[in-house]
């Protein structure tokens, strides 16, 4: 592999890193992401095991949220369970429409 010249390298091609990648792109910062794995890997694989609303609604304005959509699971609940009682937080009631992602 020959050396490649950037102002900005990023470790890691899961959501963050393409993310940020996406945001510098958008401003005009010139990046490079890396990732141990290549290609074809990166795209068989679900990385990030849960992605909360803010997280989504920024994919969504990016135009990067299609395949979260398509394959991912709504998640908009969470019930905490400590000496035998159970409290539900229904977090979507709470903060809007946009579910969180699992």
């Amino acid at each position: 592999m020959g050396t490649i010249e950037t102002q900005v390298a990023i470790v890691g091609a899961g959501p963050a890193g393409l993310t940020l990648a996406t945001l510098l792109h958008r401003r005009g910062v010139p990046c490079v992401v890396i990732d141990k794995f290549g290609r074809d890997q990166l795209v068989a694989r679900s990385r990030a095991g849960f992605l909360e609303r803010r997280t989504v609604r920024l994919l969504d304005h990016l135009g990067r949220s299609k395949r979260l959509h398509a394959e991912g699971v709504p998640h908009t609940a969470c019930e905490f369970r400590c000496d035998g009682e159970a409290v539900r937080l229904d977090y979507a009631e709470l903060c809007g429409d946009t579910p969180s992602f699992v």
